[in-house]
């Protein structure tokens, strides 16, 4: 007798989708809920796409007043974010070593962000790419700025969204995280949702169908404006629409960058303080600080 051989179906589990963690160090978390719970976001976290945990940067004082600031070396006004309770937020994440602050093994797939005014622009390419990241922490300046330090040895990188002032980093964040988090599988919904996003290449419609639209009338306040400063078509896109117009060179437009700040202590983990403020020399002050203005 042959026999008879019976067809098996193999199942295979479903592959879980790959959630993204973000956390925010402020020294005002309660201002993240209300947003990062409601709409898009929150269903994202509902569905386990991705989650989100504020840290209160006070927690990481140990004076009784839970002190983050100091006044600025060289002089000036407002305060100065300290690099200590960056520096062991940080470590207590597992992202950074308590000696000497560089990277863990944890950190490998980690990208810690500060939100600063003389960070790069923040772009629709950066949230693509970030997207691809498995933990984002954000580090919200207040007052003055943060010490350069905390920029130079304990984050990946550092954004700005706007030409503009904000009295701290929690917007910033949260439009980051807003941004990076629509570029996660799954948290739109459908794919076409992502291929139709304004910013997406090849994707903005013509002039003649903004007509009506709130990007109509940013573009006509922009032709309107032509002889109070040159605009060109933006180069940022595919498309030679009329309707998307940006200042022909944001570097040659009025106003200042921002330059380094620095706090106590004169030295953190072998991090000097430049000498040029510890000399008193104002002159020399004013022209360093002039030096290293960003735009």
């Amino acid at each position: 007798m042959k026999k008879v051989l019976k067809k098996t179906s193999v199942k295979t589990k479903a592959k879980k989708p790959r959630a993204v963690h973000f956390d925010a160090i402020s020294i005002f978390p309660e201002v993240f809920g209300s947003y990062v719970d409601a709409s898009i976001l929150g269903r994202a976290q509902k569905s386990k796409l991705i989650s989100f945990k504020a840290h209160n940067l006070r927690y990481w004082t140990h004076d009784r007043h839970h002190t983050v600031d100091d006044k600025p070396f060289g002089g000036g006004p407002g305060m100065v974010m300290k690099p200590e309770p960056f520096h062991e937020a940080l470590v207590d994440l597992g992202l950074r070593k308590k000696k000497d602050g560089k990277k863990t093994a944890k950190a490998k797939k980690a990208c810690v962000i500060m939100t600063a005014a003389n960070g790069k622009p923040f772009t629709h390419a950066d949230a693509i790419r970030l997207s691809k990241f498995d933990r984002i922490v954000f580090l919200c300046g207040r007052y003055e700025g943060i010490d350069q330090r905390v920029i130079d040895h304990l984050c990946d990188e550092s954004f700005r969204i706007g030409e503009y002032v904000l009295t701290g980093g929690e917007l910033p964040a949260m439009v980051m995280m807003d941004s990076i988090s629509r570029q996660i599988p799954g948290v739109l919904g459908k794919e076409e949702s992502l291929e139709e996003e304004s910013w997406t290449s090849g994707s903005h419609p013509p002039s003649s169908e903004l007509r009506g639209t709130g990007e109509s009338r940013v573009a006509s306040r922009a032709s309107d404006n032509v002889g109070a400063r040159r605009t060109r078509p933006c180069g940022d896109c595919s498309c030679s629409c009329d309707g998307c117009m940006r200042p022909a060179d944001v570097s040659q437009q009025p106003g200042t960058g921002e330059y380094p700040q620095y706090t106590r202590p004169e030295v953190w983990l072998g991090h000097k303080v430049p000498e040029v403020l510890m000399s008193g020399n104002h002159a020399k002050i004013k022209a360093w600080r002039e030096g290293m203005r960003k735009r």
